[in-house]
């Protein structure tokens, strides 16, 4: 059994063996991958998700013969972003997408 010298000494020993606690903004919000395609799949997702064009993905996914999303190439993901921006650009300003029939 430990004496409370000891006990204290010990005490003291794993606190400073111990990593400092994160920030407090680093323990409310992870970092978050900044890189082109990082973004590139997050407005894909967001304009996606808001708009209910999953169809869209699929489409890509097909095109590309890829599984899932991460198997695209950079080059596919941005292909992707730039399309759905477009049909949401089409949507907003209640124009026709140039590669798709007259919706009227």
């Amino acid at each position: 059994m430990l004496d409370q010298v000891a006990l204290k000494s010990l005490a003291i020993e794993l606190a400073s063996a111990m990593p400092p606690a994160p920030a407090r903004e680093e323990q409310d919000f992870p970092r978050l991958d900044q890189s082109p395609r990082a973004r590139a799949l997050r407005r894909i997702s967001e304009i996606v998700k808001t708009r209910g064009w999953e169809a869209a993905v699929t489409r890509a996914l097909d095109q590309h013969g890829a599984t899932c999303v991460a198997d695209l190439s950079d080059e596919a993901v941005y292909q992707l972003r730039d399309r759905v921006e477009r049909y949401e650009d089409c949507a907003e300003t209640c124009c026709d997408p140039d590669d798709a029939l007259p919706a009227r």
